[in-house]
C-alpha cells in the first residue's frame, strides 16, 4: 500500500483485520483505506458502505478505496464515476473525488 501524497507528515497506522486506518499527527485528520480489489461490484460496495458508516461513527474525513486496476477496470470505473457519488449521496454520504496518481486507488472526502 501506498501514502504517497502524504510522506513528509508523520504518521501511525492501525490495522484492525479488516480496514486500515492512518491517523496524521499533523493535523489530525483521519483516513481510512478499504482494499476491495478482487471483489464482484456489489461486494465491493458493501464493503465501501461499511467502511463509511465506520467513518461517520469515528467522525473520519477521507476514505482511500484499493480497488486494483490491471485485470479489470469494473470497480475503477465505478468508483471513479458520478454514479457512485450520487448513490453514496443518496445512502447519506457526501464525498468528493480527490485527484490521485494511483490508478489502483480511489480517494475521497468526506464531506
Amino acid at each position: 500500500m501506498s501514502f504517497k501524497f502524504i510522506i513528509e507528515i508523520k504518521s501511525k497506522i492501525i490495522n484492525n483485520g479488516k480496514w486500515k486506518k492512518l491517523i496524521l499527527k499533523k493535523n489530525f485528520v483521519c483516513l481510512m483505506e478499504i482494499n476491495v480489489h478482487g471483489h464482484e461490484l456489489w461486494g465491493a460496495i458493501d464493503e465501501v458502505l461499511s467502511a463509511l458508516e465506520e467513518c461517520k461513527i469515528k467522525n473520519e474525513r477521507g476514505i482511500n478505496i484499493i480497488h486494483g486496476y490491471k485485470h479489470g477496470q469494473v470497480l475503477k470505473n465505478y468508483f471513479r464515476s458520478n454514479k457512485f457519488l450520487g448513490e453514496m449521496t443518496r445512502e447519506g454520504f457526501r464525498l468528493k473525488l480527490k485527484d490521485t496518481s494511483d490508478p489502483a486507488i480511489s480517494s475521497f472526502v468526506i464531506l
